[in-house]
């Protein structure tokens, strides 16, 4: 008897490689699996190498994704964090966490401009309250405040009862002091 199946996908062999499941087979007596191994990483921490491990065992994890994308934030690791953000959006590219995710990725290294063009991608796909706000902030926090104005009136006009969105946009002006807006 042989088995494929998407739940194993990734194993431990001899507890300390992974590798990547081919063809497991029943010959009466024990299981015999085919394996390709996983390279192993010299620089990814314990907690890296754990997620990674979590998340080739179930992909579809946004859960993992996320964490796995938070703990490469501290780590240093900008181009991983972002390639998981996009994995995410190749996947659910109608959803807007992955955006949300890659444009979050640049704002921690304050690359405003990066950010900003990430939510407005997410936007064209997935035109939520919460990355329009995040567009929002980051062109004003970026230094486009001309930019945040023409883009937070033509989303009112479009999305007049956007109650979530004005909030912010308040919220905004409370904190740069600016009460005429």
């Amino acid at each position: 008897m042989e088995i494929t199946s998407p739940f194993f996908k990734a194993v431990l062999v001899e507890g300390i490689q992974r590798a990547n499941t081919k063809l497991i087979s029943d010959n009466g007596e024990h299981f015999v699996a085919e394996v390709e191994p996983i390279p192993l990483s010299t620089e990814a921490s314990p907690e890296i190498e754990a997620l990674r491990r979590a998340l080739a065992l179930d992909p579809g994890s946004l859960d993992t994704r996320r964490e796995l994308i938070a703990v490469e934030i501290v780590a240093g690791n900008t181009s991983d964090a972002l390639a998981q953000a996009r994995a995410i959006q190749k996947e659910r590219p109608k959803e807007s966490m992955g955006y949300i995710l890659e444009g979050d990725i640049y704002a921690s290294k304050k690359a405003w401009g990066e950010a900003a063009n990430a939510y407005r991608a997410g936007l064209k796909q997935a035109g939520t309250t919460d990355l329009a706000n995040r567009l929002y902030s980051a062109l004003n926090i970026g230094g486009k405040g001309a930019e945040a104005d023409s883009f937070a009136a033509s989303w009112l006009k479009d999305h007049p009862k956007d109650r979530g969105f004005r909030h912010h946009q308040a919220a905004s002006a409370i904190v740069k002091k600016d009460y005429a807006s």
